[in-house]
């Protein structure tokens, strides 16, 4: 390890632990500054990350006395900041917020462009919200939580710019935009995309289509609000790699079994009750994780899952397993 990168785990480390004394003792978001959000940029990436995007509308709102002028070099820096996390939900709460004041008073050149440099992925983060709001108009005068929520339909007039801001090196990135729904996703069809992220949002359901982007082999739609997944994401014969955690699921597609390079599935913290039979028959299944549901019991099938080398199951209302798991020799079943 760098002598750099020790000194930023050593900060992340400290930091966290400052923050998570300070939460307990009873800090709240009213009392907020500058300063102290810096702080909890660590926090809602490493300690609470299923509340983040409600603490981030929030911690954006209480930013009513800080000045966004585009030479505002202490916003721009903790903006940056926001940028060294992994899909950092503040960055893109700071972003919104900068386009929703300035908007109306300096022209998209200068919106675009603050005179304090800015990383090219910060840049980018910018001109998404830009375009975010230039689709859907209440972005711009959101008052509630629930008008910060965008709709977004793109339409084939829109595929070169959207492709630009949005996909990279094979990664279609929609993830951390506030998306309440997503219409046109067709827009991304002939690009050979091997990930799509459309987590970090608010999302209620995704669209059947989405099977049309058919080399996909990560599909990430975690914490969200989605009560179901398409059948047709059972289409993607190539998935190998599917996240659905934190949401509200009660059903996975019935016709999951079709997934048969599906090496890893996330779904914990839903409200699954049962899983499909067909599950047994993924048959390339090591990773399945289903901690924090609502599970009574599991189908017969998924003893055929000669592969499977990781079960979560903590937190369900499981009394007992099909006798012959104990079958799956490399199975480490994990209860707590």
């Amino acid at each position: 390890m760098s002598l750099k990168n020790t000194c930023v785990f050593l900060y992340l480390f400290f930091v966290s632990s400052f923050i998570f004394s300070s939460c307990c003792s009873g800090i709240c978001l009213d009392d907020l500054t500058l300063s102290t959000i810096e702080k909890f940029v660590t926090y809602v990436q490493h300690e609470r990350k299923e509340h983040g995007k409600e603490l981030a509308c929030d911690i954006v709102k209480k930013l009513s006395n800080l000045s966004l002028a585009s030479n505002d070099k202490e916003f721009w820096d903790l903006y940056e900041l926001a940028h060294t996390f992994d899909k950092s939900i503040i960055a893109h709460a700071l972003a919104r917020e900068y386009i929703k004041r300035v908007h109306k008073h300096v022209d998209v050149k200068t919106l675009l462009n603050p005179h304090y440099p800015l990383s090219e992925k910060a840049r980018i983060t910018l001109k998404k919200h830009y375009f975010l709001a230039t689709k859907d108009k209440s972005v711009m005068s959101y008052e509630t939580p629930d008008e910060q929520k965008i709709t977004l339909t793109l339409t084939l007039h829109d595929v070169s710019y959207v492709r630009g801001l949005f996909v990279y090196n094979s990664h279609i990135d929609l993830s951390g935009l506030f998306l309440r729904s997503i219409d046109g996703i067709e827009v991304f069809v002939g690009l050979q995309a091997k990930n799509l992220d459309l987590s970090d949002n608010f999302l209620t359901e995704i669209p059947e289509n989405i099977s049309l982007i058919k080399f996909l082999s990560n599909v990430n739609l975690s914490h969200n609000n989605l009560t179901s997944i398409p059948e047709s994401v059972s289409s993607l014969e190539n998935l190998e790699k599917l996240d659905v955690s934190y949401n509200k699921l009660e059903k996975l597609p019935e016709n999951i079994g079709n997934l048969k390079k599906l090496y890893r599935c996330d779904a914990c913290n839903n409200s699954l009750s049962k899983l499909p039979e067909t599950i047994g028959s993924c048959e390339n299944l090591y990773w399945l994780d289903l901690s924090c549901n609502e599970l009574v019991c599991l189908p017969e099938s998924i003893c055929k899952l000669t592969k499977l080398g990781r079960l979560f199951l903590q937190d369900n209302k499981l009394t007992q397993l099909p006798e012959s798991l104990d079958k799956l020799k490399k199975l480490r079943v994990i209860f707590s």
